[in-house]
Formats: structure tokens, C-alpha cells, sequence
């Protein structure tokens, strides 16, 4: 990075310990495709916005978490910091928790106004362990395995107890994030394919086709909890609502 980078300092302080694709850029945005290809959450938020009107209020929250992620993923790829990839993932880490806690709740497990908490306690959590990753060198992206597992775990036990409820959405949520998951992590260490190669090298990097399928995802995420077979879950109880 050029020592007259505005970034500099961070850079020095904590460098992102995976390849950069192709020559950084001068100036405040270091990293312009990945950058602007950050606003496929912005997008995927004014999705669920205008989906989520006349649904419940935990529901119409999941709208909130896509800008956080827009705000988080600008800054990394403006600076090309592991201090803002951190908040680059958080966004994530905490849409994946929320989702945990939705089906808790399906499950009987917690109530509506803890769903918020909960999942902000275990995203402070994460933070802390994507500062033990960087130590050890470890990707940050592996930090979300036990987390998924969690995830269809739950989502598993939802489905033992559940009728009527259409997968439809859940499904392409799942392919969707789990091909952005894929070339994120083959992106960085150990293959470390960094970028597209031929006609397209230097226009399309693999962490934009992250953007792309995990924005897109967080849209049947929120279709999925929002079906109507699914709603009664998430109105709060007679003896929630005298809390």
C-alpha cells in the first residue's frame, strides 16, 4: 500500500491476510469493483423494506441488517483493513445469529425481545474470535461453519415439529449463500485464486460474486420467515405483551 494511502495507518496496524486481486487503487477507495458491488445489500435491503410493511415488527427488523452490512463492507473495500473486515463480517455474523434465534423461537426456546439481544451478544462474540483468527492466520470465513451449522441444525428441528411450511425460499437461500460462501473461501488461502482470470480479469472478482449470491440471499431468508405459516411465531404472546 502507498504510504501516502489515507489508509495507511490502519493498513500497517492490521493488513488483510488474504491476496488483493490486481494493482490497488490511489486515494480513499483502494478497492473500487468490490466497493461498489457492495450495494447489492443496500439493494436486498430495500427489498425486505417494501416486503415487510404489514409484517411483524421482528420481522420487518431483518430490513435494518442488510445496510449494516452495506456500511461494513464499503469501509473494508475502501481500506483493505482487517479493522473494517471485521465490521465487514459482523453484518453477516449477525443476520446468521438472528435467523438462529427466529427458529429458537419457532421452537419455543426464547422470547421476541430477546431475539435482538441474543443475537448482538454472540455477534460481540465473533468479533472477538475474528481477532483470535487473525492471529493464527485462519480465514475469517471458516469462522462461519459452526454457525451454519447451527443454523440447519435448528432449521432441522423447526421441520420435525413444523406443517405446512414452504421451503421453497430456504432453499434458495441455501444455494444462493452457499455459493457466495464458496467463492469467498477459494478467493483467499489456500487456493488462492484471487480473481477471475480472462475476459472478465479486472472487471469481476470473486468476493463480488459473494456480494451478489449473499445479498440475494438475505431476500428468501426473509420470504422464508415471513410465510404466512410461519407469522403466528413471531407476535408476541398475551404475557410478552404485559412485559
Amino acid at each position: 500500500m502507498l504510504e501516502d494511502s489515507p489508509w495507511y495507518f490502519l493498513y500497517r496496524f492490521a493488513p488483510p491476510h488474504f491476496p488483493f486481486c490486481g494493482e490497488m487503487a490511489q486515494g480513499w477507495v483502494l478497492d473500487p469493483i468490490d466497493t461498489y458491488t457492495s450495494v447489492f445489500y443496500l439493494i436486498s435491503a430495500l427489498f425486505i423494506y417494501r416486503e415487510a410493511k404489514s409484517s411483524p415488527k421482528v420481522l420487518r427488523n431483518i430490513a435494518i441488517i442488510p445496510l449494516f452490512v452495506t456500511f461494513g463492507s464499503v469501509l473494508f473495500h475502501m481500506s483493505f483493513t482487517y479493522t473494517f473486515l471485521v465490521a465487514d463480517f459482523l453484518g453477516i455474523f449477525y443476520l446468521n445469529f438472528y435467523g438462529i434465534f427466529l427458529n429458537f423461537r419457532r421452537l419455543k426456546k426464547v422470547s421476541l425481545i430477546r431475539i435482538p439481544l441474543y443475537s448482538f451478544f454472540w455477534t460481540a462474540f465473533y468479533a472477538f474470535l475474528m481477532a483470535i483468527s487473525y492471529r493464527y492466520r485462519i480465514h475469517s470465513g471458516l469462522l462461519m461453519i459452526p454457525i451454519l451449522g447451527v443454523f440447519l441444525g435448528s432449521e432441522w428441528m423447526c421441520f420435525q415439529r413444523e406443517e405446512g411450511v414452504n421451503y421453497r425460499p430456504y432453499l434458495k437461500a441455501f444455494f444462493l449463500i452457499a455459493g457466495g460462501y464458496t467463492a469467498m473461501l477459494i478467493e483467499g488461502p489456500p487456493l488462492r485464486l484471487g480473481c477471475l482470470e480472462g475476459p472478465f480479469k479486472g472487471m469481476l472478482q470473486l468476493h463480488s460474486v459473494w456480494h451478489l449470491l449473499s445479498a440475494s440471499s438475505m431476500v428468501f431468508v426473509f420470504r422464508f420467515y415471513n410465510q404466512l405459516a410461519l407469522r403466528a411465531s413471531f407476535l408476541n404472546l398475551p404475557e410478552e405483551s404485559q412485559n
